[in-house]
């Protein structure tokens, strides 16, 4: 896949784990949930969406959530939840989902040996009569996987800080301040602009030390899918972001090849002269690194799709983040 298609897998959804259940097992599902919760999973649970579901068209609503909007469906099987409306619903909603995905996505806990209807005897399932709430929780997790962080930036970014080889405490809190900066300009970006940006830095030639970020454009090109002039375009298009393109002809034998250089500058009115002068200098090296010491070890597929989330996880060595 790499840069040019996008990755389904990387499809932001607003849910890890949806729950579907009758009102007969809100002890046991609760239990679930907060412990979901506590594990860092998003959840959605009917008591905890209270104000988000106050107005909706619950019967439109509830069939996204079950459809679209989470990456698995606990569904908590037992003779009440096959006999009501609602839960025949949201049942439906899931199913529909399930019929079109190449995993699995309906994961069903049972109380009881009731027939759900759709439901084959040939799923795989938890026993809720065997299995506590707590334990439920946690499967789902591991199921789920490591987090997915959005937006994020861990508050000691180590190795971001051995990459641009920072060791006094002064220039590493003004290195946070200048990486916050890009995060917050990348944030307004879109996402396809957030890819260009991640594909210049990330792919550009190791010789240049951080300093001058460049890719070959033609190879850009061909990677992206993207002409080479809508390229140069849209990382034009960026200025207010503090993003500047120029393309250099770099030479190769008798011919030349463009490439393309990106620089980023911090725009924060910052009122500290020593701030000043270290984001003056070093903001593109500061976005450099950020990429390359985030991306650098993982495959395309998972390059895009952590720039397209801005998951900065893996500049901290203590902050778990996907392998």
């Amino acid at each position: 896949m790499g840069w040019k298609v996008e990755n389904p897998d990387s499809l932001v959804r607003e849910y890890d784990v949806c729950l579907s259940f009758a009102g007969e097992q809100r002890s046991y599902v609760s239990t679930v949930a907060s412990e979901l919760e506590r594990l860092g999973i998003r959840v959605f649970y009917d008591e905890n969406e209270r104000a988000s579901l106050w107005g909706k068209d619950l019967y439109e609503h509830l069939s996204w959530v079950y459809r679209k909007a989470a990456k698995y469906c606990i569904l908590f099987a037992s003779k009440e939840y096959a006999e009501k409306v609602w839960t025949t619903h949201e049942r439906r909603a899931a199913q529909t989902r399930a019929m079109s995905e190449s995993r699995e996505y309906i994961l069903p806990v049972v109380f009881d040996n009731s027939e759900v209807p759709g439901l084959l005897p040939s799923i795989g399932f938890l026993d809720a009569r065997t299995t506590t709430a707590n334990e439920v929780a946690e499967l789902a997790a591991k199921k789920v996987g490591p987090i997915v962080k959005r937006n994020y930036l861990p508050p000691n970014p180590d190795r971001l800080f051995k990459a641009l080889k920072l060791k006094s405490e002064g220039d590493q809190k003004r290195c946070v301040r200048v990486a916050g900066s890009l995060l917050d300009s990348l944030k307004r970006a879109t996402v396809d602009e957030r890819r260009l940006v991640g594909y210049v830095l990330t792919m550009a030639c190791p010789l240049d030390n951080l300093t001058e970020p460049h890719v070959n454009l033609d190879r850009m090109r061909r990677d992206t899918g993207i002409p080479a002039p809508e390229i140069v375009s849209a990382l034009a298009g960026m200025s207010s972001l503090g993003f500047a393109v120029r393309l250099r002809r770099h030479l190769s034998g008798s011919s030349g090849e463009e490439a393309l250089h990106l620089e980023w500058h911090d725009m924060t009115a910052y009122k500290n002269a020593k701030l000043i002068n270290f984001a003056a200098n070093s903001s593109t090296k500061v976005a450099a690194a950020m990429f390359r010491t985030a991306l650098g070890h993982y495959c395309e597929d998972h390059q895009v799709s952590i720039v397209e989330l801005l998951d900065f996880s893996a500049l901290s060595s203590s902050t778990p983040h996907r392998h």
